[in-house]
Order: structure tokens, then C-alpha cells, then sequence
């Protein structure tokens, strides 16, 4: 489930010694059904002499989705599609020791989940169906959570492993109803964005270009055996306009633009697209031109979304904490070891640095903030965090697994692990942009060199889609110069290499980070006074997620670049027909 901001909505906290307050009864007929089989199989579902599941939750998302596409002024996709999508969790044992966590088979995602399962079920609301597909999925959800609970436990003991946090974190229960949202009347964004894409028609060098409008209703219902009862529905609206080139030397290039909201009136008007648009275009016909970036070492600027996606790539993931998983088989695919994980309490930036996530965000400086939300997937109300406080990691972002540092859940559960919404990096160190300037150039006089570097725009996850042998080359580049703790950060796209005798500023194309670590954040020197919010891409499980991130310019007195990958593509034989024009 994209993470949304989910407006009036009315939370009551449903205590297990008290009676529930305030709490309008639904007719809804999907709450119905998932109430009705959860108390049965709670009451009736066992196998081969064990007790029964002590827990079953059961989480229906609902999508009505239009999209138009256009590419050089025409249409490309024109498609509406509905659809629900279950998750059903079973677990068998107790909050202290049970069935998650375990992964017999490296390549089965879901085992490592309990009894996880699902898939899309009916979308009319028909009892029947409904409760036939739960009985289904809950009885495929509790074999699986029998067999890794036996073999788990086996695990546990050929291993002699005492030492564990629970498997489970026992919560209030939380019911929330909330009225469905009203859908708004998108059909001139088709114009619209068949308008946008005609302006590439102009630019016979961008070779591939297209824009995509999407409005989707997102309905969500959960619920659980301890109670917990809870409706969520937003209306979500993004436009992303993507465009490619090629330099002389075949070197791809790409970039993108976004803008969501979860209101039509919120959106960004037209004329601004097509400002940011020309932006686009112009930026990358410059780059077609530039010089090719040499090696580099050396203070370098994040201005603006470099930053922000900088921060975004190295923290995102590792501020969530995710349950490790167990494993039988020496060939576990498990995560990739947290390199934040035995730092909490540790100081891993300067002390004028703080990082707040805050899901409950629904405005930054009057600009409407998306991303957040007021319960989590795990029905567990949301909460504002402090993740680093003057430098020092203070926690990590939780779900119900509890972790050797973590017990309860700080409502950030996306997937059933814990993972960052909102985030805010805040400074007490704050320059001008002139004064920023000043300080990189200050900097790599000190350290003898004739060039400093600004970067104010790093590659995207979205252009990929135009520009794949680009990110192919930045995956073999940290391939090669990577470490143990070494991170992977998308590479600059719009970088300058800024002259320290009079600050002249040459834009240069295709150079690569070399392996980053956490141990990076150590040398920012000092921020922005420009904090901004920008969109953030997050790869959650099975889909893909936008957030705000809220992040000043960064200054950092060290970091090192690589020369461009000398594999190209070759250029088309042809010049593009729109040049004959």
C-alpha cells in the first residue's frame, strides 16, 4: 500500500477491559466477512494437535485506477482497472515465540512472513465470495505457519539460540471507520497530458519522452483477532513526465519530473509542468554537450534534490528495522546486513544535525506534504519519532517484530517491517546559498585543488526506465570499488565542477559516486538555510511508493567520484524525422 495522508479520520482506542466508546457501526459487507471468518477459524481452526493460531489478520486493499499516457502528443495508454488484493496472516504459537520469522526455503518470500499469504480477490461486494477466498487463503496461511513454526522451533534448539527478542509485540487494539473519499473528475488531465507530451515535438534531439497522469482510489480494510478494526480510503494523483537522449559518444541520458498530491486542487497547475518541463529539456541538452567528468576526491555541495535523494538512498531502509530471518539453508537470501544496526545510542553525524519522521505531516511551510498517514498497516495508530537527535541515532522506525533494540511498534509498519515515512533533516549549522559557496570553495583551496563540485541533481529510479544502461553502469562501478558497508547511491546527473579562483561553474557529465557508507555522514560540514520538500521514491514490498522528504543543501568535505563507464550505446543510424521539420 502506497503511504498516504489520511484525512478526518477518527481513532478509538479499544481497550480489552473496557467497553468500545464512540464507535458507529458499518453495514459494510468486506468487514463483515473478514470478522465472521476470523472468529470462526479463531474458534475452530486446528491441525495434527496443535492449539490453533493465536492471531489472524486479514488486510483488503482496494485500487481504482485511471491512467492516461501520451507520448509526442499522442495517446499511448488510455486504461481504467479495479482490483483487490488480500493479505491474510496466521501465526501459531505466542507473542513470545512463534511461526514468523523462519524461512525454510531461501527463494519463499512469504514463509519468512509467518503464514503470509494472498492475492486479489472479488471486487463486488458479495459475502460469499469474499468468505470463500478467506477461508481459502487462511487455510494455505495456517499449514505454512505450521510447518515453519515446527521447524523453527527445531532450528532453535540444534542451534542453542536463547537469546531473542519476541516474534510479536502485543498492542492496544485500534478501530477507525472512515467515510470512502469522493472521486474527483480527471478526465481533462487527458488533454492535459497529451498537451505535455507534444512539447518534446519541439526538441527533435530528445529521442524518447512520455507523460503519464494517474488517479487512484486506494481503500484499505483491516482487521485482526485482538480486535483491531479499521477502514482507510484516499484519493492519490501523481503526473510524471520522463525524458532520454544521447550524448555524441552514445552515453544515455535521462531524467524525469514528478508531481503528486492527494487532491486534484493541490496538484501542480500546467503552467508550472510545462515550466519544469523545459527545464528538463534544457538541462539535457546541455548535458549532450559537456565534457565527460574526470576522478575526483574532494569537498562536494548537495544542493536541492541531490540531497534530498542522497539522504533518501543512504537512510530510508536502513532507519526501518526488519526482522532477521532465521534460515535453515546455508544459502538464505536474506536483507543486506543494517549498517545502522549496533549504532543505536551512537553518534553517526554532527551534533547539529537531528532526522524527525513524522507520519502524522500533512503540511510543510503551507505546502501540502504526501506520504503520511494515521494508522499503519498493522492497525497501530502512527507516531512521531525522533530517529537522530543532535547527531546520535536515537531508534529505528518499527512494526510489531520486535527487535533485540526495539520492543513495541512506533506505527511504522509497511509490510509487515518497520520502514521511514516522513523525513526531516534538520540543521543548526545553516549557510546562505552565497555563504555555502564561499565554504566549498573554502575548503578545496585547503585541500590544494583547482576544482570543487556541486551537484544538484542525482539520477532517479523513474528515469531508469529510459536510461537502464546508465544504472547498469553504476551497479558494476560500486560492484567493483565496494566494501562490507559500502551503500548504493544513484549518481549525479546535473554536476559542476566549480572553479576555486573565480567560482566559474562547468556543468559535466557521467561520473559515478565510489562506494558510499554510512560513515559519509560524518562529513557534512554544514546545511542550507533552502530546507525544502521533495518527492522521495521508496521500493516498498510489491510496489512502489512516493514521499516527501524535507531536506536542506548538505555540504560535505569529502567525497569521491569515478570517471564515466566507457561502455556506451550506439547512436540511432538516423537522425530523428522531427529534425526535418
Amino acid at each position: 500500500m502506497k503511504k498516504a495522508i489520511f484525512q478526518s479520520i477518527s481513532i478509538v482506542f479499544l481497550l480489552f477491559a473496557h467497553p468500545l466508546v464512540g464507535f458507529a457501526e458499518t453495514t459494510d459487507v468486506v468487514f463483515k466477512a473478514m470478522q465472521d471468518e476470523i472468529a470462526r477459524s479463531m474458534k475452530n481452526l486446528k491441525l495434527n494437535g496443535h492449539e490453533g493460531p493465536y492471531f489472524i489478520s486479514y488486510r483488503v486493499t482496494e485500487y481504482d485506477t485511471a491512467r492516461f499516457a501520451a507520448a509526442s502528443g499522442a495517446i499511448t495508454d488510455n486504461t481504467d482497472t479495479h482490483w483487490r488484493n488480500l493479505r491474510v496472516d496466521v501465526r501459531e504459537g505466542n507473542y513470545h515465540l512463534d511461526s514468523s520469522g523462519f524461512n525454510m526455503r531461501p527463494t519463499a518470500a512469504l514463509s519468512a512472513l509467518s503464514g503470509s499469504v494472498g492475492g486479489a480477490i472479488t471486487i463486488d461486494n458479495d459475502y460469499d465470495a469474499i468468505r470463500n477466498a478467506l477461508w481459502l487463503h487462511t487455510d494455505t496461511a495456517y499449514k505454512t505457519a505450521i510447518k515453519n513454526f515446527e521447524a523453527k522451533k527445531n532450528f532453535l534448539e540444534q542451534n542453542n539460540i536463547q537469546e531473542r527478542p519476541d516474534d510479536f509485540s502485543q498492542e492496544v487494539a485500534t478501530v477507525s471507520v472512515e467515510k470512502p473519499t469522493k472521486e474527483e473528475d480527471c478526465t481533462h488531465w487527458r488533454s492535459i497530458t497529451k498537451s505535455l507530451s507534444a512539447i518534446f515535438r519541439q526538441y527533435p534531439a530528445i529521442q524518447r519522452s512520455t507523460a503519464t497522469f494517474t488517479t487512484n482510489k486506494v481503500t484499505n480494510w483491516l482487521v485482526n483477532s485482538e480486535g483491531t478494526k479499521v477502514r482507510q480510503s484516499e484519493n492519490q494523483y501523481s503526473l510524471i513526465v520522463m525524458a532520454s537522449l544521447q550524448a555524441d559518444n552514445g552515453m544515455q541520458l535521462a531524467d524525469n519530473r514528478l508531481f503528486c498530491s492527494n487532491s486534484l486542487s493541490d496538484l501542480a497547475k500546467e503552467e508550472e509542468i510545462k515550466h519544469a518541463i523545459k527545464d528538463m529539456i534544457d538541462n539535457l541538452i546541455a548535458l549532450k554537450s559537456a565534457p565527460l567528468a574526470k576522478e575526483y576526491r574532494g569537498p562536494i555541495l548537495l544542493e536541492g534534490q541531490a540531497s534530498a535523494e542522497f539522504v533518501n538512498e543512504l537512510l530510508r531502509y536502513n532507519f526501518g528495522h526488519a526482522q532477521e530471518i532465521l534460515s535453515s539453508s546455508e544459502n538464505s537470501s536474506s536483507s543486506k546486513r543494517n549498517p545502522l544496526k549496533n549504532l543505536l545510542g551512537q553518534s553517526i553525524m554532527p551534533s547539529f544535525l537531528s532526522i524527525v519522521d513524522d507520519p502524522l505531516s500533512e503540511k510543510f511551510h503551507g505546502r501540502p506534504i504526501i506520504g503520511g498517514y494515521k494508522i499503519d498497516e498493522e492497525g497501530v495508530p502512527a507516531q512521531k519519532i525522533v530517529l537522530v537527535d543532535k547527531g546520535v541515532l536515537k531508534t529505528f522506525c518499527t512494526s510489531r517484530t520486535p527487535t533485540l533494540y526495539t520492543k513495541q511498534s512506533n506505527g511504522h509498519a509497511i509490510g509487515n517491517i518497520g520502514e521511514a515515512s516522513i523525513l526531516y533533516v534538520n540543521s543548526d549549522n545553516q549557510l546562505s546559498a552565497k555563504e555555502l559557496k564561499e565554504k566549498l570553495i573554502d575548503l578545496g583551496k585547503k585541500a590544494g585543488l583547482k576544482q570543487v563540485m556541486i551537484a544538484k541533481r542525482l539520477s532517479t529510479y523513474d528515469s531508469a526506465i529510459f536510461n537502464p544502461s546508465s544504472l547498469a553502469a553504476e551497479i558494476r562501478a560500486n560492484a567493483s570499488n565496494s566494501s562490507s558497508n559500502s551503500l548504493f547511491v544513484r549518481s549525479p546527473l546535473l554536476l559542476y565542477s566549480v572553479s576555486v579562483d573565480d567560482g566559474h561553474e562547468e556543468l559535466v557529465r557521467g561520473a559515478l559516486f565510489s562506494a558510499i557508507s554510512i560513515d559519509k555522514l560524518r562529513d557534512i560540514v554544514c546545511t542550507g538555510n533552502d530546507a525544502k520538500p521533495y518527492f522521495t521514491l521508496a521500493i516498498d514490498p510489491g510496489e512502489l511508493a512516493y514521499y516527501h522528504l524535507v531536506c536542506p543543501s548538505l555540504l560535505f568535505s569529502e567525497i569521491e567520484l569515478h570517471e564515466p563507464d566507457k561502455e556506451t550505446d550506439k547512436l540511432p543510424i538516423l537522425p530523428s524525422p522531427l529534425a526535418e521539420k
